[in-house]
C-alpha cells in the first residue's frame, strides 16, 4: 500500500512543497554555517594579530603584554577545562569549556620558549546570542515558502490538471453506442491541448468502427440467420425421406446447419456489450433441456448416455440467452468427446456440473481459436469461444481433468437451489 496520493493535482502540490521545504531548508542551513564561518574567522583573525604583537614585543625585548588573550608558558597553568580537550586532541584551536565558557587557541613560538596563547570568547559570540532569533525567522520564511509554494501548485495544478479532469469525467459519461467528439474540445493552445485534439480524433475513429461492427452485426445477424432457418427446416424434411442416402445426406446437413447456428449465436453475443447479469436469475433445467435436444441427432451419432441430476428450481444469474450459448457449447463438446459413454450433469457446492469420459486432459492448446480435437465435428472454435465468453463476462467457467476416472469436469457458478429433483 502506497502512501503517495493518486491525484495528480494532490501529487504536483506535494512536489512543490517539498521542493519549497528543501530548498529552504538548505538555505537556512546555508546561512548558519556562513554566520559561524565568519564570526570563527573574526576571531581567528583577531588571535592572529595578537600573536603577531606578543613577536613584536618579544623582538624589541619588551615584556609581553597581550591585550585581548591569556599568555600560558607551561602546560599546566591552562585552564582546567582546555587541558582535559588537549590531552585528548593536541591539535585543537577551538574548545567548548565549562559553564558556557569558549576557547580559541594557538600555540607560538617566541625567542625563548613556545607559548600558548588562549583567548575566552564566549562573551565575543555575537551569533551565539542571536540563534533563537536567527532559528525562529528561518523557521517562519520555512512556512511562508511553504505556503508560496502551495499556492503557487494549486494554480497551476488547477490549471493543467483540472481539465484533465474534465477530459476524464467526459470520457468516463460517454457510452460506446453514443460517442460524441463535439463534447471534447481543445481550451486552449498547449499541451493538454494536443491531448484533447487526440483523443477527440480517437472517438471519431472508435465511433466509426462501432458503426461499423454494429451493422455488421445486425446484416449477420439477419442475412446468416434466414438461410440458417430454412436450411434447418428442409435438412429436418429430407431426414424423413424413405431414401437410406437422403437421410444420410439431410443428417449431414442438419448437423453442419446445427453447428453453424450454434457459432454464430456464439459470436453475436461475444458482439455484444449488453452486461452478462440477468435481470431475474433464469432457470438452469430449462435451458439444460433445450440444449440438449439441439444436440439430439449428435447424440444419437455417438450413442452417449446423459445422467441429469439438477434440481427443477436451480437458477442462474445470466441472461437467458448467453446461457444459452455457454451450455449448448459445454454439452455439445461433452458430446462429442463421449463415445458410448455417460455424461453426467449435477449440480453440488454451488457450481453446476458437466463431467464427460476422456481420455485427455483440457489444457491451454484446447482454447486455441481452430485447434480441432480428433473427434471434433466443428470447426475449433467452441472452447475458444467459451474461454473468451468467460474473459468477457466473468462466468467463473472452470475445467478440471479427473485423472483416476478419466473424466472433463466443467463447471461454472449458480444461484443456491430450490427444492425439487428430476433425474433422467
Amino acid at each position: 500500500m502506497t502512501i503517495w496520493p493518486r491525484r495528480l493535482r494532490t501529487r504536483l502540490m506535494l512536489a512543490m512543497s517539498v521542493f519549497a521545504l528543501a530548498v529552504t531548508a538548505l538555505y537556512s542551513l546555508y546561512a548558519l554555517a556562513f554566520a559561524y564561518t565568519v564570526e570563527d574567522k573574526f576571531i581567528e583573525r583577531t588571535l592572529a594579530d595578537e600573536a603577531q604583537m606578543l613577536r613584536l614585543q618579544a623582538q624589541r625585548g619588551e615584556a609581553l603584554r597581550p591585550r585581548l588573550a591569556r599568555l600560558y608558558a607551561e602546560f599546566h597553568e591552562l585552564p582546567a577545562d582546555v587541558r582535559r580537550t588537549l590531552e585528548v586532541e593536541s591539535q585543537r584551536t577551538e574548545i567548548v569549556g565549562d559553564a558556557g565558557r569558549h576557547y580559541h587557541l594557538m600555540q607560538i613560538d617566541l625567542p625563548d620558549r613556545r607559548y600558548w596563547l588562549v583567548a575566552e570568547v564566549s562573551n565575543q559570540l555575537i551569533f551565539r546570542g542571536m540563534r533563537g532569533t536567527v532559528a525562529e525567522i528561518l523557521v517562519w520564511s520555512m512556512l511562508a515558502a511553504l505556503l508560496m509554494a502551495i499556492a503557487i501548485g494549486y494554480v497551476i495544478a488547477s490549471a493543467t490538471t483540472g481539465r484533465v479532469e474534465r477530459l476524464a469525467r467526459r470520457l468516463d459519461s460517454l457510452q460506446p453506442e453514443a460517442l460524441d467528439r463535439s463534447s471534447i474540445e481543445a481550451e486552449a493552445a498547449d499541451e493538454v491541448a494536443v491531448l484533447e485534439h487526440g483523443v477527440a480524433q480517437m472517438l471519431a475513429r472508435i465511433s466509426r468502427f462501432v458503426e461499423r461492427e454494429q451493422t455488421f452485426a445486425r446484416d449477420v445477424s439477419h442475412e446468416l440467420r434466414t438461410p440458417l432457418c430454412v436450411i434447418l427446416s428442409a435438412s429436418e424434411q429430407l431426414a424423413h425421406s424413405r431414401a437410406p442416402e437422403d437421410r444420410q445426406r439431410a443428417e449431414s446437413i442438419l448437423a453442419a446447419a446445427q453447428q453453424m447456428s450454434r457459432t454464430l449465436a456464439s459470436l453475436l453475443t461475444l458482439a455484444r456489450s449488453d452486461d452478462a447479469t440477468a435481470a431475474t436469475p433464469t432457470r438452469l433445467l430449462p435451458a439444460i433441456e433445450r440444449a440438449i435436444l439441439e444436440q439430439a441427432a449428435l447424440l444419437d451419432q455417438t450413442r452417449a448416455s446423459i445422467q441429469l441430476d439438477i434440481d427443477r428450481d436451480v437458477q442462474i444469474g445470466l441472461r437467458e440467452e448467453l446461457l444459452d450459448v455457454v451450455l449448448r457449447n459445454l454439452i455439445a463438446n461433452a458430446i462429442a468427446h463421449s463415445a458410448q459413454g455417460q455424461i453426467r450433469m449435477f449440480v453440488s457446492d454451488g457450481r453446476f456440473y458437466i463431467s464427460n469420459p476422456s481420455e485427455h486432459a483440457v489444457d491451454a492448446e484446447h482454447f486455441v481459436a481452430f485447434n480441432k480435437g480428433e473427434r471434433s465435428a466443428g470447426v475449433g472454435l467452441g472452447l475458444n469461444i467459451l474461454k473468451r465468453l468467460d474473459q468477457r463476462f466473468g462466468l467463473g467457467l472452470a475445467f478440471v481433468y479427473e485423472h483416476e476416472s478419466q473424466r472433463v469436469v466443467a463447471s461454472v457458478p449458480v444461484l443456491p437451489p430450490a427444492t425439487g429433483r428430476s433425474s433422467t
